[in-house]
């Protein structure tokens, strides 16, 4: 049996360190065990065991539902940023304000 501190935890699960706090006081990731007065660490098989149990994300099919595709071929993105306010019509925009120009480049 396997002892993992707060570091490996980290690594292995790709969570930050106050997620793994919330998750465990919600009873949703496994508890630490006390190893000492200071020192604390989670078993390596219940977090193996944890980390199998999620569920495995999906991927959108569809590049409609997507706000940044992939260009064929480069793996860069279609879209890239106007600064310019020459335009009277109304533009989307992307997460930030941007106006987002469909080209290819």
């Amino acid at each position: 049996m396997r002892s993992l501190r707060i570091r490996q935890v980290l690594q292995v699960t790709g969570l930050s360190r106050m997620t793994i706090y919330r998750l465990e006081t919600a009873g949703r990731f496994p508890r630490r065990r006390q190893l000492s007065g200071n020192s604390v660490a989670w078993l390596e098989s219940e977090i193996v065991t944890w980390a199998k149990a999620r569920p495995v994300a999906q991927l959108c099919e569809s590049p409609q539902n997507s706000l940044i595709s992939p260009a064929p071929g480069n793996g860069r993105s279609q879209r890239r940023h106007d600064w310019s306010d020459s335009s009277a019509e109304p533009q989307p925009h992307d997460a930030v304000g941007f106006k987002v120009i469909e080209d290819g480049w």
